[in-house]
């Protein structure tokens, strides 16, 4: 495998962009500048130049944005990504609070080194494509309707078009930098990993070849847990994982039967759980977050710990299973700032994370004590 490096930037922002370089030195990458920086903020025309920027003499091409920080030993672990999954684009970023961010999360605490991206926007802070799509993504965009489109966007469609199965690592191998957003963003907070730890074993993504596939997953987005599922209630089943544009999506509440939930049984738990804590833990919690927010948090909790089981999906050796417990920490640590946003700003919930954690804290442990994997579809 041969790999080639290059990093999307504003010219205004070319200081972030020539730390990343540095960051991947002594890797060679090209800087590819926005060629209309004055015009209309948009991501796709620095994109399609950023791909299109791959050495002729190479099978895989990387593209960064400029506003992040990476892992230490990123380069040694994308040649790892590329021999294990050598046909396969992989994101190397996912938000917090996004959908996909909650398959990382759950691939987390399972164990597993990569999982299968489910429908959303494709997360392109950093990507890894081998050559192939490359060639197609650079035809495919540089002719494309809508240039204001988000390149994040036309990703997906590409992805769907082409009928790819996209990757995401577990954990991140990208930081998003807390910089203000060229394009507008900045309404949705900050956009952090859902789980990125500095420094991992180089072996990290060799050691188990594994992927994670989800056809039901149920992710806290708002404040409120919502269920996304490749089958609807009434039976429809969709296309598998970035192969489609869109799965059912509804509140969890509506359609508890996709994950086997009993609603009163999970109240039940709920309160429960909350009669273990004091009652001015339990008042201070309820005075930060609504109670739809708080109930909110508990069962997306004890989703992932009930799906996920107690225990990593293989045996590790002791320096791996020391950074998997590490990366199983970070997944759990940012299910409260990044869900309960904008119940609470994300620097709020920085703070609030001391009061909140207790409640978390039982949910994971009922939902471990309730281990029961949900069945993928056939």
């Amino acid at each position: 495998m041969s790999i080639s490096y290059a990093i999307m930037a504003h010219p205004t922002r070319s200081r972030l962009a020539q730390a990343v370089a540095e960051q991947l030195a002594p890797q060679k990458c090209t800087v590819v500048l926005d060629p209309e920086p004055w015009g209309v903020p948009a991501t796709l025309r620095t994109a399609v130049r950023a791909w299109a920027a791959m050495d002729p003499q190479v099978t895989h091409h990387v593209v960064l944005q400029d506003d992040i920080v990476l892992t230490a030993d990123f380069t040694a672990h994308i040649e790892t990504l590329t021999r294990t999954h050598p046909d396969r684009a992989v994101s190397l970023f996912t938000d917090w609070g996004s959908r996909n961010g909650t398959v990382v999360r759950l691939a987390a605490l399972e164990g597993r080194r990569v999982a299968t991206a489910i429908p959303q926007y494709t997360p392109c802070q950093a990507m890894v494509m081998p050559r192939r799509l490359v060639e197609g993504f650079v035809d495919r965009a540089s002719a494309w309707e809508d240039p204001l489109e988000p390149d994040d966007n036309v990703l997906r469609k590409f992805f769907v078009e082409q009928r790819e199965e996209l990757l995401l690592s577990v954990p991140n191998l990208v930081e998003h930098l807390p910089v203000r957003s060229a394009i507008g963003n900045d309404g949705q907070g900050r956009r952090a990993a859902v789980c990125h730890v500095e420094r991992l074993p180089t072996p990290w993504f060799a050691t188990d070849d594994t992927i994670g596939r989800y056809d039901t997953v149920a992710f806290l987005r708002e404040a409120r847990l919502w269920a996304y599922s490749r089958r609807s209630p009434d039976g429809v089943l969709h296309a598998p994982g970035t192969a489609a544009m869109e799965w059912h999506k509804a509140y969890v509440e509506t359609c508890p039967q996709l994950f086997g939930f009993d609603l009163p049984a999970m109240l039940d738990g709920y309160h429960a759980d909350l009669g273990h804590l004091a009652t001015d833990a339990v008042h201070a919690a309820m005075a930060l977050v609504p109670p739809q927010a708080l109930w909110s948090l508990w069962a997306a909790g004890y989703w992932l710990a009930r799906t996920a089981g107690p225990h990593p999906v293989r045996p590790v050796t002791d320096g791996l299973a020391t950074a998997g417990e590490l990366v199983r920490r970070e997944a759990v640590r940012t299910l409260i700032p990044g869900g309960l946003f904008p119940a609470r700003s994300h620097a709020e919930l920085a703070t609030d994370a001391e009061v909140l954690r207790p409640v978390l804290d039982l949910a994971l442990a009922r939902g471990a004590a309730d281990h029961r994997p949900h069945p993928q579809e056939a």
